[in-house]
């Protein structure tokens, strides 16, 4: 699996155009607000954690999740990034 994620960096990097276009897409044909949380190892950094989200929807002050919950960065994102260190982890013991 490992050997996969190194080769598909342009892959990656193409994600959070497509999952954005795609939700917004879903947004404005079902109303559903989304929200999209992503983490994988980056090639690019010696495959330290990278995570990113994507949101829609948005709130009367113009927030989306992201925005509006202050402690998104810390109670959402970095646990969540925690989470996929364990999950790629006998991945990231190979390569450390």
């Amino acid at each position: 699996m490992l050997s996969k994620l190194n080769t598909s960096h342009r892959g990656q990097a193409m994600l959070p155009e497509v999952i954005q276009d795609f939700c917004e897409a879903m947004y404005e044909r079902t109303g559903c607000s989304f929200t999209v949380l992503t983490a994988t190892p980056d090639p690019t950094r010696n495959t330290a954690i990278k995570t990113f989200s994507i949101c829609t929807g948005k709130n009367p002050y113009n927030q989306d999740f992201a925005t509006a919950y202050a402690k998104f960065k810390t109670e959402i994102l970095t646990p969540f990034a925690a989470f996929a260190e364990t999950v790629y982890s006998k991945f990231l013991s190979i390569t450390t």
